[in-house]
């Protein structure tokens, strides 16, 4: 048959016919070369290498000590890792052509880099660090130079601070149980336990940026983190603190605790201007501050929950009576008034167990106008309250200056009284408290000065003659019912959240006797108040503060405006854990029932509960040795 004449199946045969005997001349391939050029085999290779790999990058990069030289800036970061680049509201242009920050289309978020852009490189053999940006992310400019010193304290404890001074230390002993690694190429370092060498902390995952009022820095300690009043800090969402002393928050403790490899370590910063700390998801933590000043802290290795609380914080076991309630009352009202309300009570609760009482808590202000007939009444009161307890004078950091008394003049004459100015004029600066007129002291000033005027008070009120066997100390954040922050384009970062804590406290720019602005000393403010009682009055027992901090040293924290809630029983039993790993564990806090708000229909079963959750832990001075802490529950 022609070709011509060939079918189309024919034809068609021939061709396959054709193509298997070709096949067949190629060598056969057995089931594991099939298995090899498979697409699906191809892919699950490339997945299971990028599996591997990229774990491996990370504990290159995060956990262990890389050259840094050679990392890249990179946007492929986890969204769990991306500290938002000033407050990640930024436009594509804003964000990448003006602040170097990446921008996610998808999100509209704007995040540094990592390594971030923003940071300071060593000059002349990192005795100090220059910035590599002339601006900050809010475009102020940038503050040309750091310093940094690392200081030992002991061979569990380092303390570090990031500032301006000439003075740069590195002081580390070979018994040392810590490693302080300070990066080659920029101002950052990572700590190491000693033995085995395993990584506790990190400042390589973030910015560091300082301007006049601005400085943000970030650490790692590891994915498991508590701290902040929050215990644990669980799930994916951002978690968000500002930290200024006020009424409704004066006793958060600015310290986290880590915990890695089975073991703890811990950090307390000491921060006196307003500070937010965001922790991210992946429990990366921004620190913002709206200061310049010098950012310092100290950080201790543990290995133990008992350990970082002990290195931390060193206390002294309160004596038992300290542990019994104390009775104070409040409201308005003259010296009359109170003393019957008083005598009506002791008369009334004779079977109530309880060590101190105050009398009254506005006794103090009572005093500035009393005449002689009425200090007679008060002496005698009490005289009777000294039967039945022991008498804690409640003190007010304020200064009433409607009389303009002599502590007032004092004060003034020494120079040690806020002040503000207009466009031609310095004044005394004055606030509201307790609906009075008031005036602010400056407990930081001159020791000599400060120490002279608390005697004139002394003095002037006759409080030597009241045999005070303690001292409250009330609103000492300082309150001031007047004040309300607003909008101040200084502070580059204030937000809605800063704007609320800076209310209702002394004015951020009143000025302070060492011509400061309050607002970077604000939340040390307290400390000097402490310090004075302290040097006045050495074998003081009983002192307690409502303005607490980690610097706080020789008083009790003292929790106030805490209402009658589920929602506040939650908070004060997260007050007092926090207390037990950070600071001195035992904390003054109202008794359920005692506040506004207490509706004794519907909320017994709540102060049953709160009650329970204080006195959990008996209160035995041998608690702290069985890895227990006692929690005080005073009003």
């Amino acid at each position: 048959m022609s070709e011509d004449h060939v079918t189309f199946v024919e034809r068609n045969r021939r061709t396959e016919q054709e193509e298997e005997e070709e096949e067949n001349k190629k060598p056969r391939l057995t089931r594991w070369q099939r298995f090899y050029k498979s697409r699906i085999t191809l892919l699950s290779i490339i997945a299971i290498i990028f599996a591997i790999t990229v774990p491996v990058l990370v504990f290159y990069f995060v956990l262990t000590r890389p050259d840094r030289s050679v990392i890249p800036h990179t946007c492929a970061i986890s969204s769990e890792f991306r500290i938002p680049c000033g407050d990640g509201n930024l436009t594509e242009t804003e964000c990448r052509n003006e602040r170097f920050c990446c921008f996610d289309f998808t999100d509209e978020y704007c995040y540094h880099f990592l390594p971030s852009k923003y940071g300071y490189y060593p000059v002349d053999d990192a005795s100090y660090y220059r910035n590599n940006r002339t601006h900050d992310v809010f475009m102020n400019n940038a503050n040309p130079y750091l310093r940094l010193a690392v200081q030992y304290v002991n061979e569990n404890k380092v303390k570090i601070i990031l500032h301006y001074s000439n003075e740069d230390s590195t002081t580390i002993e070979e018994n040392a149980n810590y490693i302080v690694d300070r990066y080659e190429d920029t101002l950052g370092f990572d700590i190491y336990r000693k033995d085995p060498e395993i990584l506790l902390l990190t400042t390589g995952l973030g910015p560091l940026m300082v301007s006049e009022n601005y400085l943000e820095w970030s650490f790692y300690m590891g994915n498991t983190l508590f701290g902040l009043d929050e215990l644990l800090f669980s799930g994916n969402e951002t978690y968000s603190k500002v930290i200024y002393k006020n009424r409704i928050d004066h006793t958060t403790v600015p310290a986290f605790m880590g915990y890695t490899n089975g073991s703890y370590h811990g950090i307390a910063f000491d921060i006196a201007g307003p500070v937010e700390f965001l922790v991210l998801p992946s429990r990366l933590v921004s620190v913002r501050v709206l200061s310049s000043e010098q950012i310092s802290f100290t950080f201790v290795t543990g290995p133990t929950p008992k350990d970082v609380q002990q290195q931390l914080y060193e206390f002294d076991l309160p004596p038992r009576w300290m542990l019994q309630p104390h009775i104070c009352r409040n409201g308005t009202g003259d010296i009359n008034s109170i003393t019957e309300e008083y005598l009506s009570f002791i008369a009334n609760n004779s079977d109530v167990e309880y060590a101190t009482d105050c009398l009254h808590q506005n006794l103090h202000y009572l005093m500035y106008t009393m005449n002689d007939t009425e200090r007679e009444v008060m002496d005698t009161t009490l005289d009777i309250l000294r039967q039945n307890s022991k008498f804690i004078m409640t003190l007010y950091p304020q200064v009433p200056n409607e009389n303009e008394t002599e502590i007032y003049i004092t004060a003034e004459e020494l120079g040690l009284l806020y002040t503000s100015n207009d466009s031609q004029t310095t004044f005394v600066h004055s606030g509201v408290h307790l609906g009075k007129e008031v005036a602010f002291l400056d407990y930081a000033g001159d020791t000599g000065y400060i120490d002279t005027w608390f005697e004139t008070m002394l003095n002037w009120l006759n409080l030597t003659q009241l045999d005070i066997d303690g001292f409250s100390l009330r609103d000492n954040w300082p309150d001031d019912e007047a004040f309300e922050m607003e909008w101040a384009e200084q502070l580059p970062y204030l937000n809605g959240t800063f704007m609320s804590h800076m209310s209702h406290t002394i004015a951020w720019n009143a000025t302070s006797s060492l011509q400061q602005p309050h607002f970077r000393l604000h939340n040390n403010y307290a400390n000097g108040q402490v310090e004075m009682l302290r040097r006045n009055f050495e074998e003081l027992a009983f002192l307690t503060t409502s303005s607490y901090t980690t610097t706080t040293n020789g008083a009790y924290a003292q929790v106030q405006n805490m209402n009658t809630s589920w929602t506040n029983l939650r908070r004060v039993i997260k007050t007092s854990l926090t207390h037990s790993l950070f600071s001195n564990p035992f904390i003054f806090i109202p008794v359920c029932g005692s506040t506004s708000g207490y509706k004794p229909e519907n909320q017994d079963i709540l102060c049953s509960r709160w009650y329970i959750s204080q006195y959990a832990v008996q209160h035995q001075d041998t608690s702290l040795k069985t890895k227990t802490f006692s929690v005080h529950v005073g009003t």
